[in-house]
């Protein structure tokens, strides 16, 4: 049938409009997908002549929107936790540049200095961070499938490998002290007490972290599972920032 003109009658029917003239290049643009065609005058007759009617049961909106559901692959916490987390590391690495510098102006000072210091003790807690570190994720993934018992078993285990680290880095520090090793014996330790002091306040500000995440894997569903990801991220930044302190203090040649 041949069409003469560029709009035709709408009756509006289903999409509560009143009635009115619309193009028809308008309603069979590709953005447009609902299913029309040619009715009569009378919207409700498809033998009368030439018109348009649109179903209305294709234009009718869901009365509810469908539930959100994070993506799988999304940022672990919240985006203000990882704006910490990078600024955090920026400052630490303007402290490892620094420390990188002085030290290449009295290269021999540092490493004598360095000898002082236990490697074993530097070892073994490079150790537990990691270990700690494995267990939290461990637990997140365990709490992403539901076994929150679990997660709260896994998470305590690496507040016990944190607890260690701490517990050794002290007795490092009574060693260190006892010998008349302190923050103004040289240079060098000067930024050992300054860059392990600094990152000692990250491991307890974890602990209590993963201590609040313990409690509240105790409480009954649902979990703030944005809450466990953001500790779990704050605690892997902890660890990898030993990880670079370790060979910069005790190993660097």
């Amino acid at each position: 049938m041949p069409r003469t003109a560029s709009k035709l009658q709408l009756s509006g029917v289903g999409w509560g409009w009143s009635p009115d003239t619309i193009p028809i290049d308008y309603l069979q643009s590709p953005q447009h997908n609902e299913v029309a065609y040619l009715v009569g005058p009378n919207s409700r007759d498809p033998d009368s002549s030439l018109g348009l009617r649109i179903p209305s049961c294709s234009m009718n909106a869901p009365s509810t929107m469908p539930a959100f559901h994070r993506p799988a692959n999304h940022l672990p916490g919240e985006a203000g936790l990882w704006i910490f987390v990078l600024g955090d590391m920026t400052i630490f690495a303007l402290l490892f540049a620094v420390f990188i510098y002085y030290r290449n102006e009295n290269l021999e000072m540092y490493l004598s200095s360095q000898r002082e210091l236990n490697q074993n003790f530097g070892a073994l807690n490079t150790l537990l961070l990691l270990t700690s570190s494995w267990f939290v994720a461990l637990g997140i993934q365990l709490e992403r499938e539901g076994r929150a018992n679990s997660a709260m078993h896994l998470f305590s285990v690496a507040w016990l490998c944190g607890v260690g680290f701490a517990i050794i880095k002290i007795v490092e520090y009574g060693q260190k002290i006892k010998h008349g090793i302190t923050l103004t014996t040289n240079e060098f330790f000067t930024f050992y007490y300054m860059l392990t002091g600094i990152h000692f306040m990250h491991v307890t500000i974890g602990l209590c972290v993963l201590t609040f995440i313990i409690l509240h894997l105790r409480q009954p569903e649902p979990h703030n599972r944005m809450l466990l990801e953001g500790g779990a991220t704050y605690w892997h930044m902890v660890d990898l920032l030993w990880i670079v302190l370790f060979p910069l203090l005790y190993l660097m040649k």
